[in-house]
């Protein structure tokens, strides 16, 4: 199962953000879509990487966050990124072989 970030606005500006465990979009939008609660506009969806839906605590998930608390839970998820791409970088790569004479 799938972690999606979907976010809402309410005319130009940002309603909230449900984060919803699912499938597939579709069913994260149908999930959602019971989570919002008032008359707020679907603007987008992105499905997070493994490593950072493990940042999200059980508590945001499932419910309609307000635009303070997803800056919150963006710098989080920056933070916890830039851990896990520096410790992926430092992985020692090996050179391939060059093919030697047959």
């Amino acid at each position: 199962m799938s972690r999606f970030w979907l976010t809402y606005k309410q005319g130009r500006r940002l309603a909230g953000v449900v984060i919803i465990d699912a499938a597939s979009l579709l069913s994260a939008r149908k999930r959602a879509s019971n989570k919002t609660g008032r008359k707020v506009q679907f603007a987008s969806c992105t499905e997070l990487f493994v490593e950072l839906a493990k940042l999200v605590p059980p508590t945001a998930v499932g419910r309609m966050l307000s635009p303070n608390e997803a800056a919150k839970l963006v710098s989080r998820l920056e933070r916890g990124s830039q851990k896990w791409q520096a410790a992926a970088s430092s992985r020692r790569m090996t050179k391939p072989r060059a093919a030697g004479p047959s």
